[in-house]
């Protein structure tokens, strides 16, 4: 039988990092750990067990999940080799994951069926390490396109979804520098904010010629590094999108030289119909340089909160909770050392979750109340939480090795 593994209040499981290869394990150990851990607002507490299994499932793949109950099936997919950036894109058939890579430079869809997952080459990309992959409609089609680009080089390639497989279309010239998709004027189509070391500019997608139409230069956000980590939500509730971003609270045109502005800072604009481009909403300083960010409900009170980490050597975690008008209170940060983050739902609950790590695979449960992580025997880093099994909780798409750093694209597939 396939190995799997429980992790949580029912029962937990340790799986060796070569069932991540070899998935033919007669029966898995004893799982990782979890513990409870302080922030600044709240107590520590040790999170229950359920030996006899009567308070939630002790055996995964039974179809049963429960509230803070987390249930796995490692997969690998040692044909997607260095990932960079990986996202999750809505076909005709449920969710894949899509995936650029450095080791061969192209960019892969890898979707779920019949129980194991399918690689399918989409487009070459230029290589270069720092690509970015932003999902967003650009078609009128009610189908999110895929979207590639690069801080470093000025190109963006679309990947059109046309329902059962995405199909390349002609790479585009723009300005080179850090990037964001979001739909500021709420016609459902989506605009490109990009962002480099002198000025901010919107570009406007023509499908009819596939070609992007720059708009006026530094319109929408400014600062130094601007854009270099965002996440695009609905933080106030409006129903059009919103955007955080980690930049400096200056404008571009107050410095020539980033090195003398300071990076440690989330900034949100929100849409404005009557602009139809985002407004300054809230700037909320931190107390380390963040350069990741992630946007979901970790409290379950209908408001998305904000999750920002740093992956440099401070390696700090900290969650800010949303207000629902676009403003955040002030960072609480999770006691640990911890780089890189995903966020998503992985229990069906009403809260999302946190995949971080700290040299192994690290997912955090109620992080602004008494945090429960759980530390799991796996390094990797994690990309992105979606739910490509179709079955109501999320799935961990990560890269990584026996603590050796990223190597291969691995997903920890929900089993309930």
């Amino acid at each position: 039988m396939a190995s799997s593994f429980n992790v949580g209040p029912a029962s937990r499981t340790r799986v060796p990092w070569l069932v991540l290869v070899v998935l033919q394990l007669a029966c898995p150990e004893n799982f990782g750990s979890s513990t409870a851990s302080d922030t600044s607002t709240a107590g520590s507490t040790s999170s229950t067990s359920d030996p006899d299994g009567t308070d939630g499932p002790t055996v995964c793949g039974d179809g049963v999940a429960g509230p803070g109950e987390f249930c796995f099936e490692p997969l690998a997919v040692p044909e997607v080799e260095f990932p960079i950036d990986v996202d999750a894109v809505k076909m005709d058939g449920g969710y894949s994951f899509v995936a650029v890579t450095l080791g061969d430079a192209m960019l892969y869809r890898v979707a779920f069926a019949d129980a194991t997952f399918t690689v399918s080459p989409v487009a070459p990309m230029p290589l270069s390490a720092e690509s970015r992959i932003h999902v967003a409609e650009l078609h009128s089609t009610g189908r999110e396109d895929v979207v590639v680009t690069s801080i470093v080089y000025p190109w963006v390639d679309i990947a059109q979804n046309l329902g059962t497989e995405l199909q390349a279309l002609t790479s585009n010239s723009v300005g080179a520098g850090p990037g964001v998709l979001i739909d500021a004027e709420g016609d459902g189509i989506a605009e490109l904010i990009t962002s480099g070391y002198g000025e901010a500019f919107l570009w406007k997608y023509d499908p009819n010629t596939d070609k992007w139409a720059q708009q006026l230069p530094e319109y929408a956000v400014h600062g130094c590094r601007a854009l270099w980590a965002s996440v695009t939500a609905d933080f106030d509730g409006d129903s059009r999108d919103d955007v955080a971003y980690i930049g400096a609270p200056k404008a571009f045109s107050d410095s020539d030289n980033c090195a003398d502005v300071g990076f440690h800072r989330i900034s949100v604009a929100v849409s404005d119909p009557q602009f139809g481009y985002p407004v300054a909403k809230d700037s909320i300083p931190l107390d380390f340089f963040p350069d990741e960010l992630g946007a979901g409900d970790f409290d379950g009170d209908g408001k998305l909160d904000l999750a920002v980490v740093s992956s440099d050597v401070q390696m700090r975690l900290a969650v800010l909770a949303g207000l629902g008008d676009g403003t955040f209170a002030a960072p609480v940060t999770i006691d640990g050392v911890y780089q890189w983050l995903a966020v998503g739902n992985l229990d069906g609950d009403p809260q999302d979750e946190i995949v971080t790590n700290n040299g192994l695979l690290v997912l955090i449960d109620s992080p602004f109340t008494t945090p429960v992580i759980h530390e799991l025997d796996i390094s990797g880093r994690p990309h992105k939480i979606a739910d490509v099994n179709a079955d109501g909780v999320g799935d961990v798409a990560f890269a990584g090795s026996p603590n050796a750093g990223p190597t291969a694209l691995a997903v920890l597939l929900s089993s309930p």
